[in-house]
């Protein structure tokens, strides 16, 4: 918050401070967020050969990595309503990108959006999804890739519920007959949970 000249608090909301000392108004950032959001959505998206939307040409791999870093940013920096808003979307084409030459900073993605106490809401649909993708990615020969694969696992076992945790990964595990306790100091995702009780 802000003192005015007599002392009293204004808050960066408050609309007296539009156009005041430079101040852009919090709607003008929110807007240019989401069109930013939206912007990488674009250069991320691949297209469908099942009929859905189809882009005329894809982009290359430098567009789609300047467009996940810019992602960071806005996560880090930047209004995470946007993200937020355009959620459902946004985590579609990041989970595409996982197989490709650049998920190493979808991953990367993933770590900061799990990082914003603000964004742990939009998770709760797609828990199941994103453990088995992340699990996925730790199979991946790029040692960047499992590094950045076991730094979102760390993330994710320290944000979601262990309880939770444990139910994902006791159905993750069914297929393959391996019993839970075998991985318990093995998974990153386990690991961070034994610490953190």
């Amino acid at each position: 918050s802000l003192r005015d000249d007599k002392g009293l608090e204004k808050s960066m909301a408050d609309p007296s401070l539009e156009g005041e000392k430079g101040f852009i108004p919090r709607e003008c950032h929110h807007q240019e967020d989401s069109e930013e959001v939206r912007k990488v959505i674009e250069a991320l998206r691949v297209s469908d050969q099942n009929g859905g939307t189809t882009v005329s040409s894809e982009s290359t791999e430098a567009e789609r990595k300047a467009a996940l870093v810019q992602l960071i940013r806005l996560i880090r920096e930047g209004s995470t309503l946007a993200v937020m808003d355009n959620f459902k979307t946004l985590l579609r084409v990041l989970l595409d990108q996982l197989i490709k030459p650049e998920g190493t900073l979808v991953l990367s993605v993933l770590t900061e959006m799990f990082r914003k106490p603000s964004m742990g809401s939009c998770f709760h649909n797609y828990i199941e999804l994103l453990v088995l993708k992340v699990l996925q990615s730790h199979k991946d020969s790029s040692k960047e890739v499992l590094r950045n694969a076991e730094m979102c696992a760390a993330t994710m076992g320290t944000v979601l519920p262990p309880a939770f945790m444990i139910r994902v990964l006791n159905h993750a595990l069914l297929p393959f007959s391996i019993p839970p306790h075998t991985l318990f100091h093995s998974t990153p995702l386990i690991r961070m949970k034994n610490i953190n009780q």
